[in-house]
């Protein structure tokens, strides 16, 4: 039945595509040479992707050794954590489309004004995301969350409260970064971060070599100092750059900067309410699942940490696409914005069916990587096949929805992507899901239908947006 009901989604979305987009020559055209320069861009910025995933997976696994309960414990915590993250986050990512098309204006007095407020506006936007991060045990239990889970939540919450300082800092220093094309200190830096994530879990977490064993607190805190080395080693690397060295100082009147700052809150929040949208929504249905129990939390923690490997993609060229179409508009290039924006979306719909595929032929293999064999029930074994099964189906529409709202947000077209995210996530994707999964009955499948269907309506909205506008 679910399969059924997911190929009858995306058949629908197939027809919306056929009807808004052109049909001659279009479809599996690629510009070569766009192709190249996105890909130039994004490899690095998808290999950061799945370092960073990494980092966020080896600490499910270590997690999962104490336990089904703090896994469970663990990955609600932080996935309610990640709803503010990426709000901030979001924010601050508007200086990527603003340095990129200040460089093509060859406005380069403007980008250091754009790098010193992008600080700014980080450090504020994590000031009101981590008062709830650290009540998150609190907000967890009032939305229904099991009492054992929310309880065993509270320790690794505080201490994400404070990492998420540093973790924005180092996000500021990434879209600087990524603005310039200088992607590959980023994924070294990224590399080089995992290890040291490890080893602080493995202090921390369990209280090896005469360190205290801190348990979750101790997951928390390791995030804190690998975020901080993160922050450090690429403001390292922009000081000793010989172009870019010039762009980042410590200004004498922060007040100067005001003007850029909110600049960057207004096309910026937006990206961080469509983040909240399209990200957001699959982070609070791990909250959601809280509710049935540890068995299908832990099912669903391993669905979505292999949705997150699998995100790192699209979340990659969409990046690129920021940055090119933001440069083209700078440059006022129609003609190659035009190329740009067909070699996208037909990339975008490529990926996405192979990765259907990847996620159909590994499903049955990907519990044993995440929890021990011997912790895998058959409920949790049956669920995480289920759950798998639909977020295959969900990848041509997430390709295609994430990789355009990264082209839209070249031109600075913020405001509408966010109305369709609102819309088709919260709107009628989440809510949607509470129905399947609590008036029909369907309990953790119904959740994942709904994101099934929030995922092709975002796409099929913003594919109309372009085609509107830009064709």
């Amino acid at each position: 039945m679910f399969t059924a009901i997911a190929g009858l989604a995306k058949k629908t979305m197939l027809k919306t595509l056929k009807a808004n987009l052109p049909t001659h020559s279009f479809w599996l055209t690629f510009s070569m040479e766009e192709l190249r320069k996105l890909t130039q861009i994004a490899t690095p910025l998808i290999m950061v992707s799945l370092v960073t995933m990494s980092i966020s997976i080896t600490d499910v696994i270590m997690i999962g050794r104490l336990g089904t309960l703090q896994l469970a414990a663990g990955a609600a915590a932080s996935d309610f954590y990640s709803i503010f993250f990426y709000l901030a986050a979001g924010v601050i990512a508007a200086i990527s489309s603003l340095i990129a098309e200040a460089r093509g204006r060859r406005q380069f007095r403007a980008i250091k004004s754009i790098a010193v407020s992008g600080m700014i506006a980080g450090f504020l936007a994590g000031i009101p995301a981590a008062i709830p991060i650290y009540h998150g045990a609190y907000f967890l239990h009032l939305i229904g969350v099991q009492p054992e889970i929310a309880a065993a939540a509270a320790p690794y919450s505080r201490t994400m409260a404070i990492a998420i300082f540093p973790m924005l800092a180092m996000m500021t220093m990434h879209y600087f970064l990524s603005a310039h094309g200088k992607t590959q200190i980023i994924l070294i830096v990224t590399a080089l971060a995992l290890p040291i994530n490890i080893f602080g879990n493995y202090l921390l977490l369990y209280g090896n070599l005469g360190f205290p064993n801190l348990g979750l607190a101790g997951a928390g805190i390791a995030t804190a100092v690998t975020g901080t080395f993160m922050f450090l080693s690429m403001v390292c690397y922009v000081l000793v750059h010989p172009r870019l060295r010039r762009y980042l100082y410590f200004p004498s009147n922060i007040f100067n900067h005001f003007a850029h700052v909110r600049e960057i809150v207004k096309i910026g929040l937006p990206i961080g309410i469509c983040h909240v949208g399209e990200m957001g929504v699959f982070l609070f249905s791990t909250v959601t699942m809280g509710v049935f129990g540890a068995e299908v939390l832990a099912a669903h923690t391993i669905a979505l940490r292999a949705a997150g490997v699998f995100y790192a993609l699209p979340l990659g060229y969409a990046q690129a696409a920021t940055v090119r179409i933001g440069y083209l508009s700078g440059q006022g290039d129609t003609r190659a914005i035009r190329s740009t924006l067909q070699t996208i979306i037909n990339l975008a719909l490529v990926s996405g069916v192979a990765i259907f595929i990847v996620i159909i032929a590994v499903k049955n293999s990907l519990p044993e990587l995440v929890l021990d064999p011997q912790q895998i029930t058959g409920v949790v074994a049956a669920e995480a096949s289920m759950f798998l099964t639909l977020l295959a189906f969900m990848q041509p529409s997430v390709s295609l929805g994430t990789i355009t709202a990264g082209a839209l947000r070249g031109f600075k077209d913020t405001q509408m992507p966010m109305v369709f995210s609102l819309t088709s996530y919260w709107g009628l994707g989440f809510m949607g899901a509470l129905v399947l999964a609590f008036q029909l009955g369907l309990d953790g499948a119904g959740i994942w239908l709904g994101l099934l269907l929030a995922t092709i309506v975002f796409a099929a909205a913003v594919l109309v947006r372009i085609r509107n506008r830009f064709w």
